[in-house]
């Protein structure tokens, strides 16, 4: 990685953990004020489902995968949340806990390029702002083509392909 990425990077992360610090989930006039639309719409698509497993890469303190866990945590639907992140970790289980949905959320604190996708383990994968994260174009294509082959129904969506 060049030093000009290394400098972005790094500049990423100190924003993060300086909005992780400061804002709190759905109560901030920052991007974590709410889930985004996309994961907001989609989330109908999964009611008469007897339970859910969600993987949420780079799922930071909970933004989506909360939200997720509280539309069905009446099923058994679990979200797996994987953050590089220790902080973002903290702060999601912290969050579970306000929730009341801990027992619905795993922290894993992880790069998206280490977490190996289980093979029809998921019923939904987000990564939401996170695959740019990814070192190198080889890891980026290698980690969709893992998404896209793991998750366990087939589906007709216009976010892929």
């Amino acid at each position: 990685m060049d030093d000009r990425l290394m400098h972005i990077r790094e500049s990423e992360r100190k924003s993060h953990i300086e909005t992780y610090t400061n804002e709190k989930l759905y109560h901030t006039n920052s991007w974590l004020k709410k889930p985004i639309k996309t994961v907001q719409d989609i989330l109908p698509l999964f009611e008469g489902y007897r339970e859910l497993q969600v993987l949420d890469l780079g799922c930071g303190v909970g933004r989506n995968s909360i939200c997720v866990a509280e539309k069905y945590k009446k099923i058994n639907c679990v979200v797996d949340c994987v953050d590089l992140l220790e902080i973002a970790i903290e702060k999601l289980l912290q969050n579970a806990r306000e929730h009341e949905v801990s027992s619905n959320i795993n922290g894993i604190i992880k790069s998206i390029e280490e977490y190996n996708i289980g093979i029809n383990t998921y019923d939904f994968i987000m990564a939401i702002s996170a695959l740019e994260h990814i070192d190198t174009e080889e890891s980026f294509f290698k980690k969709l083509t893992e998404i896209k082959k793991r998750t366990t129904r087939e589906w007709n969506c216009m976010f892929c392909d």
